[in-house]
């Protein structure tokens, strides 16, 4: 999948697929390998970490990172933290909204959107 592509996936989960500008908004927030780990959500950081190669604390401190932009979530499921993506594009954009650090640049994708 090319980077275009990991970027529509994500919209088109969000139900958004024919939009030009949240692949955008997704691209601000996260380069290629942090979006092809959402979009290969929900799991956990260990399953994300085999999956991808990674550490495991590597995968943890992504997952971190990724959390503070407000573009994945935590859920406990029979005992285990598992990480999602948003489930709409609302739960996204209230969240992205509140990373405290980010750029200008999303800010104004989103008043487009």
């Amino acid at each position: 999948m090319g980077t275009q592509g990991v970027y529509r996936e994500l919209s088109k989960k969000l139900l958004m697929e024919n939009s030009e500008i949240l692949p955008e908004i997704w691209r601000v927030l996260c380069d290629e390998d942090e979006a092809a780990l959402i979009n290969a959500m929900p799991a956990s950081a260990e399953a994300l970490a085999g999956r991808f190669g990674l550490p495991v604390e590597a995968a943890r401190e992504k997952l971190d990172a990724l959390f503070k932009r407000g573009v994945v979530f935590e859920q406990v499921k029979d005992g285990v933290v598992q990480y999602r993506m948003p489930r709409h594009v609302v739960q996204f954009h209230d969240a992205t909204l509140l990373w405290e650090d980010a750029p200008e640049k999303m800010t104004e994708l989103w008043v487009r959107f």
